[in-house]
């Protein structure tokens, strides 16, 4: 049952990842007006400060990671020789 359950967080969280990557690659702006508890970011992450500019950089980038890192993850977990 435990086994399970950490399989079950696992999906929501890489999910969660996923939706929140995608919304940081296309559109900073976007993803700073979804509701707090899907985005899981600080209150201080403003749409003035971080929509547009280096701000919006840095989500970008910050979005790529974790698509790349859920890439990574699956790449390893499913593709790769053992």
């Amino acid at each position: 049952m435990r086994n399970i359950f950490g399989w079950f967080v696992l999906a929501v969280m890489g999910v969660m990842l996923a939706v929140n990557g995608v919304f940081m690659l296309i559109s900073p702006k976007a993803w700073l007006r979804l509701p707090k508890w899907v985005r899981a970011a600080p209150k201080s992450m403003t749409e003035a400060k971080y929509g547009s500019g280096l701000g919006a950089f840095e989500i970008r980038m910050t979005g790529g990671v974790f698509l790349g890192a859920i890439i990574w993850f699956l790449y390893d977990f499913f593709l790769r020789v053992r």
